[in-house]
């Protein structure tokens, strides 16, 4: 088992703390799938965040509780297995998904 869990939390724990608006996790991107339920979870508590990025994460979908992140702007997911976003978030105007 890896330490990416733990790290990623970490920071996730440290963005909410000094109230991030932006959150970069490509550098912790997982190779086990089962952890990003609670990464995504964690994630959503970050209420300033305005920037997400999750770069080469093996997501294939958000879950509905990403729209908490009222704030969220842009979301970058390159390199990702994403597939679709949720409605909540495909609806809002001021979303810039950037996907390659």
């Amino acid at each position: 088992m890896s330490e990416f869990p733990g790290r990623v939390l970490q920071k996730i724990k440290q963005a909410e703390e000094q109230k991030l608006t932006k959150l970069d996790l490509s550098e912790y991107y997982p190779r086990e799938p089962e952890s990003l339920e609670e990464i995504i979870e964690s994630i959503t508590k970050l209420s300033n965040l305005s920037v997400l990025i999750l770069n080469r994460y093996k997501l294939k979908n958000l879950p509905e509780s990403i729209a908490k992140l009222s704030n969220l702007t842009q979301l970058q997911a390159i390199s990702s297995y994403l597939t679709s976003l949720p409605e909540s978030i495909k609806m809002r105007k001021s979303l810039y998904y950037i996907k390659r």
